[in-house]
This record gives structure tokens, C-alpha cells and sequence, in this order.
């Protein structure tokens, strides 16, 4: 099966740069090389570009500017005709405007946010990549035959700790790492008036190189500076989260919640306290705590809940762990994106491919054509 990629990434998009890039490695694998080839067009410069090239992968950078952008879609449908791919995945709406339709190609959509429908017209099936962002596709007129819903992969490895020490961070110390921020995202001021009310712990920060100087700035003026580390986004944020206490995912804009899913795969508790994408995936009480969004107080007093409360703590990360060892392997999730892929092409999945999951990755799930 030829798989074409067309990642339109914006600079702003760590959540969904990082599942595109598991996606991409996971078909990478000596294990899956028989069945599945890929080719990568992403934009220029986008966050995984370096990291994938690095791989080995066959990969094709393009402008893709919103304006007087003549070269990118003559490249894309000489792309297409000198690959000629059986699967075509858009992984953003503003890259179909870089596909010349009449090409009829079996294009799936992968939907990550609230946009409207309309712009995957000429898609034969979209990927939801979460329940709610199934049920707004679905509310705008698409039906359950045309949805996919499957899992998003994370590795199954067990990482090392990034180390405190290189981080000025005391071993001892209650330690916060937020998942990504966006460029202006409010609930990184949320979470330093959290850092400024709870005078023993430490937040690490993920956010945006260019918001760092607003974010130091308000820490200042909140006296918190001393407690907090700013780090960049990047494709895997898993050793971050292997050094948390607990995790919070206070982003705004978060419609996918991946890194929900690498804070369980670390077995470590995690609290949603912004958009609806973490929201979706944790069980309050079970996977995680739910706070309301831009309730500095409720923040506060879930965090104190969890770090004060051993039998809570145990249980949220052995209950996160769960959630991710019973859905999201990348074993499990590996079959159930390339179900996807055979009902698209109207093909039942050949039984070898879900043999061989079994035998060289462990575990797989049920797949039906």
C-alpha cells in the first residue's frame, strides 16, 4: 500500500506535528515495510521536517503559502503522478487547497479541529481524532460510514527522565510540567498565578520560544520566576513527563489532547484545565482530574488533591496507564489506523497484517473490514 502525506503544518501545531511524526515512524518499521511505503510533502520548515529526514524517510518540502502559491500544487500533482499512492492523507483542510480535485484520488481527511466540513469536500472518508471532533463532523452532515475513529499511537518505551539537575529543578521538589502551549495562549498565565499561590513546587512550561519574554515578564511581576523553567515544543515530550509529579494540560486551543496520552503512556497523573481535547480523553477520577477552565482556585485545589493524597495519586496514574496500554500501544493503535486505510480502498484487511502485529509487537486489537 503507497501512502502520500500532505502536511500543511503551520508553525504553531505541537499536538498534531508530534502524531503526524509517530504516524509516519510507526509505518516506518522494518515490521511494516512490506506492506505499507510512504512519501512525505510537508511545508518548509515545518517541526517534524528535520527529525523525519533524519529517518531515512521520503520526504518533499514545499512552500505552501496562502497567497500567489503557483509552485506547490504543480509539485504535488507531479508528486502524484510519479508515485501514484493508493492512500492520500491531508493533514490539514488549507492543504486541499494544494491538490487539483480532478485527480480523483482515495484522499482521507484528518480532522483536528472545529473548522467546517465543507472544506473536505472532496474527501471519500474522514479521520476524527478524538469522540467530540467525530460528533462535530457528524452534526455537520457526515455519516458513521465515512468517519474513522481510531486510536492515536504512542511508543510503547518506557523513557528516561529528562534530569532535573539540568533544569535547576531540587530532586525533592513537587514538579509540574504543562503540555504545549500555543502562541498566545492564555492558560500559561493561568498556570504561573498557580505557581505564584503554591510556594512549593516547580513548573516546567512548554511553550513557544517567541511567547517566553511575555510569559518571564508576568512571572516577574507574580515573584515566580525562581520556580519556573520555559522550554520549546518539540515532537516528543515524553521524558518531561517521566519527570512530573503531575502533568497539566491547561492549553486553550488543544483540540486533540496527544499529549494526554504520552502523560499515561509515562504513568503520570494528569489534570485537563483548558480545551476540550484533554477533556475528551480523561476520565475524571479515573485517568485524571478535570478542572474548569480558567479556574486558577479549582487548579489549585485539584493539584493540592492529587500531590497530598498518595491512594489518589496511585490511582490516577495506574488508571491513565490503563487507558493507554488498553487502546493507545502503538501496537493497537498501528491496526486500527491501517483499518482505516483498507476501508477506504473498500478491502478487507489481509489477516497477515494483523498475524504479524501480533507476533512482532505484542498485543493487537480486533479489526474488521
Amino acid at each position: 500500500m503507497r501512502i502520500m502525506h500532505i502536511a500543511d503544518f503551520g508553525r504553531d501545531e505541537p499536538e498534531l506535528c508530534a502524531l503526524f511524526a509517530r504516524i509516519c515512524t510507526t509505518f516506518h518499521d522494518p515490521v511494516w515495510r512490506d506492506e505499507v511505503s510512504q512519501q512525505i510533502l510537508i511545508r518548509k520548515n515545518a517541526m517534524p521536517t528535520s527529525d523525519l529526514e533524519t529517518m531515512g524517510l521520503n520526504l518533499e518540502s514545499l512552500p505552501f503559502r496562502r497567497w500567489l502559491d503557483f509552485s506547490t500544487p504543480t509539485r504535488v500533482a507531479d508528486s502524484l503522478q510519479v508515485y501514484r499512492p493508493d492512500i492520500v492523507l491531508v493533514w490539514r483542510a488549507e492543504a486541499m487547497g494544494a491538490l487539483r480535485l480532478e485527480t480523483h484520488r482515495c484522499l482521507i481527511g484528518i480532522a483536528s479541529d472545529y473548522g467546517p466540513v465543507s472544506r473536505w469536500r472532496a474527501c471519500r472518508r474522514l479521520i476524527a481524532l478524538n469522540e467530540d471532533l467525530g460528533e462535530a463532523v457528524r452534526e455537520q452532515g457526515w455519516s458513521d460510514d465515512h468517519i474513522d475513529l481510531p486510536s492515536m499511537p504512542v511508543s510503547n518505551e518506557i523513557v528516561q527522565p529528562f534530569p532535573r539537575k539540568g533544569l535547576h529543578t531540587p530532586f525533592e521538589a513537587d514538579l509540574v510540567v504543562s503540555t504545549p502551549l500555543k502562541t498566545g495562549d492564555t492558560g500559561g498565565y493561568g498556570l504561573i498565578r498557580m505557581l505564584a499561590e503554591m510556594k512549593d513546587i516547580f513548573l516546567w512550561m512548554i511553550a513557544p520560544r517567541r511567547d517566553h519574554k511575555k510569559l518571564m515578564a508576568f512571572a516577574d511581576r507574580m515573584e515566580t520566576t525562581s520556580r519556573l523553567r520555559l522550554l520549546e515544543p518539540r515532537l516528543d515530550h515524553r521524558a518531561y513527563y517521566a519527570a512530573a509529579d503531575v502533568v497539566v494540560a491547561a492549553s486553550t486551543k488543544d483540540t486533540i489532547g496527544y499529549s494526554v496520552i504520552e502523560a499515561w503512556s509515562q504513568s503520570c497523573p494528569i489534570v485537563g484545565a483548558g480545551a476540550i481535547g484533554p477533556a475528551c480523553l480523561i476520565r475524571h477520577g479515573d485517568s485524571g482530574m478535570l478542572s474548569s477552565s480558567g479556574d486558577d482556585k479549582a487548579l489549585q485545589r485539584t493539584l493540592r488533591r492529587i500531590l497530598q493524597d498518595p491512594i489518589l495519586y496511585d490511582r490516577l496514574a495506574a488508571g491513565g496507564r490503563r487507558v493507554y496500554e488498553t487502546h493507545h500501544q502503538e501496537s493497537l493503535a498501528t491496526d486500527g489506523w491501517l483499518a482505516c486505510f483498507y476501508r477506504a480502498l473498500g478491502q478487507a484487511v489481509p489477516v497477515s497484517s494483523t498475524t504479524r502485529t501480533a507476533d512482532d509487537q505484542g498485543k493487537h486489537a480486533d479489526i474488521t473490514a
